[in-house]
């Protein structure tokens, strides 16, 4: 890859990363943490490439002047008088100047260079300098670089794609591959672990700490409490789920944490549709059988616009 092409990459990628940064599309892949980082790197990013891309303009302004350096021709010091020339032209004999013409001209039947070069391209013959490695050979090289030269630009397409359109977060195709479960730090804790929910005739929680509570709260702080939840529907095996992805640092490590929806109410809502629900959760129904999936009795489900943040932590 030529060095133009790797200085616009390096630009390119950094951009993508501080607008990503800026715009708040970095939450479908990291933390809100990671922000600051986000915008060091690509800032990093587009000063190297900028500096890079400017130094190789000076180098190549510096060129030419090199060049002529060196290929300038040395002035005649002293410049030679019009009647000294005449002077000169006087003194030589005449026989001299015939000897002078003589040599000159070329010697019957000789053919100049050039036609000679011609002589020999027509009967198939190179002259030196033009066999394997003369211009055909020079043509087949330069059509090899333009070909690699064309691959490796198509190496913006990718970054392009991402810097004009960022990819979407993790939805409902994920939470079909991926099993869902509680989360493990649920696994330890008891019932000290999980204090009494607030007062109030609806209480808003996450998914993942809905999940938790109704799988290994033993004081069944849940029971009988209207709970409000905001996920995406998921349809799978004929069920309706209320879905959330879960992450510990960004999206390559998220884990699904899902609810099944009862009474059939969702069941025409199309996969990834955000909605909030509230309803009852049913006891004892979130088990390891069922990879922790409680089942939810919905009062009322609304459909709402997908979160700036789509994970919960």
């Amino acid at each position: 890859m030529k060095r133009e092409t790797q200085n616009i990459l390096l630009v390119l990628l950094g951009g993508a990363l501080v607008k990503i940064a800026v715009n708040g599309d970095y939450l479908r892949y990291v933390k809100p943490a990671q922000q600051p980082w986000i915008i060091a790197g690509g800032a990093v990013m587009v000063v190297l490439g900028a500096v890079a891309i400017v130094r190789d303009l000076l180098a190549a302004r510096a060129k030419p002047a090199v060049r002529v350096e060196r290929g300038a021709v040395a002035e005649p010091t002293a410049l030679v008088e019009p009647a000294a020339v005449a002077e000169r032209a006087a003194v030589v004999e005449p026989a001299t100047v015939a000897e002078l013409a003589a040599v000159a001209e070329p010697a019957a039947g000789a053919k100049p260079a050039a036609a000679a070069d011609r002589d020999l391209d027509r009967g198939g013959l190179a002259p030196a300098g033009h066999g394997a490695g003369g211009p055909a050979s020079a043509g087949h090289d330069h059509a090899g670089h333009s070909h690699a030269t064309r691959s490796a630009w198509l190496l913006l397409v990718p970054v392009l794609a991402v810097f004009l359109v960022a990819p979407p977060a993790l939805g409902a195709d994920s939470v079909i591959r991926t099993e869902a479960r509680a989360p493990s730090s649920a696994a330890a804790a008891n019932a000290a672990a999980f204090p009494p929910l607030p007062a109030g005739n609806v209480v808003p929680l996450s998914v993942n700490e809905f999940v938790s509570r109704a799988g290994w709260d033993a004081s069944g702080t849940l029971d009988g409490r209207t709970i409000s939840l905001t996920g995406f529907v998921v349809h799978t095996g004929g069920n309706t789920l209320l879905a959330r992805l879960v992450i510990s640092c960004c999206a390559a490590d998220a884990f699904p944490v899902t609810v099944h929806l009862r009474g059939g109410e969702a069941d025409h809502l199309a996969s990834d549709a955000w909605i909030q629900v509230t309803g009852q959760v049913v006891p004892g129904t979130a088990t390891k059988s069922n990879s922790y999936t409680p089942d939810f009795t919905p009062a009322s489900i609304t459909t709402v616009a997908a979160p700036k943040d789509p994970y919960e932590y």
